[in-house]
């Protein structure tokens, strides 16, 4: 039996909460009108103090429109439940944390402005966005913990070649990180601009916002992939990045992955239709073809062994 193609879980935090998202943002400049100044502060520079001003409406509907093309966009691809699984958990958790932290942005410009004559008097305050953009993260890393995996699925009939490694079906199980060097690249830059904002700002909500992200980036450069008999599941951050069962896989093979020069850089990675890559290392990498046509890389210095295990499993589970 086919899976459904949306997944309802996708299509609630991805498309409907940014939806009611950027309609909260109209209902309340609506009610809020009367009581705004004309024009309104609609731009504001280091420290919280307006320096440009404009209409209420056309200002409301601009980032009305970029919730639902940012976050709606995002979380789109999270409903379309036959997409890759670990994309769809990303986009979403992104979709969701600027989906929160637009909308605290706007409606806390337009409520620090009520019953004021002057714009020019306003200060925004930077808590709202920050405090509601890590709500947004939180809410979707929540969610996409939910998403069900509808990939195409079709059962192998046949045995896998008999020139591929073979092992004794044993569980095996290992972390895989990506080079110090990268995760420096990565981090370090994010960090900075973090305390460079709290600073400038006097705050730590920027800390706390763009250190939620960090946080997600980091852990994204590792993976831990578990194999036994029933097949292989990798995870990213606690959430599953490939998780494939022993009667759907073809075969399994040891290769040499250049990352930059063959998938265009490192984490998770699409090559082509149905070629996708959890690449975190330059080296030795584990490739499983399923039989519905689709290829999953994984960098691991333990490749063989994990081939030679699938591979016997395989074996193990035909007649």
């Amino acid at each position: 039996m086919k899976s459904p193609r949306i997944d309802p879980v996708g299509l609630a935090g991805g498309v409907v909460l940014p939806l009611l998202a950027s309609g909260l943002i109209l209902a309340l400049a609506a009610v809020w009108e009367p009581r705004l100044p004309d024009p309104i502060a609609q731009h504001w520079g280091v420290g919280g103090a307006p320096n440009q001003f404009g209409d209420l409406w056309p200002n409301t509907w601009r980032m009305a429109v970029l919730v639902v093309a940012v976050g709606g966009g995002c979380g789109f691809v999270a409903m379309l439940s036959r997409s890759l699984l670990m994309l769809r958990q990303i986009l979403l958790v992104i979709g969701l944390t600027m989906t929160g932290a637009l909308a605290a942005l706007w409606i806390s410009a337009l409520a620090a402005q009520l019953d004021l004559t002057d714009a020019a008097d306003t200060r925004l305050a930077e808590w709202p966005p920050a405090l509601f953009g890590v709500l947004g993260f939180v809410t979707g890393f929540v969610l996409a913990r939910r998403l069900t995996d509808g990939r195409l699925r079709t059962a192998a009939t046949e045995r896998p070649p008999a020139n591929l490694p073979r092992r004794a079906v044993v569980p095996l199980s290992e972390t895989v990180t990506s080079p110090m060097w990268l995760q420096i690249v990565l981090v370090v830059p994010l960090a900075a601009l973090a305390v460079l904002l709290t600073v400038a700002s006097r705050t730590a909500w920027p800390l706390l916002l763009i250190g939620s992200v960090g946080l997600l980036v980091f852990t994204m450069l590792r993976a831990r992939i578990d194999v036994d008999g029933t097949g292989l599941r990798a995870t990213v951050t606690g959430m599953t990045a490939f998780a494939l069962t022993i009667t759907e896989i073809a075969k399994a093979e040891v290769t040499t992955v250049s990352p930059g020069k063959q998938y265009g850089g490192y984490g998770l990675r699409m090559r082509g239709k149905g070629h996708y890559g959890l690449i975190l290392r330059r080296g030795p990498a584990v490739a499983v073809t399923t039989a519905a046509g689709q290829v999953f890389t994984l960098t691991t210095p333990r490749a063989e062994e994990i081939a030679g295990v699938l591979n016997t499993a395989a074996d193990q589970s035909r007649p």
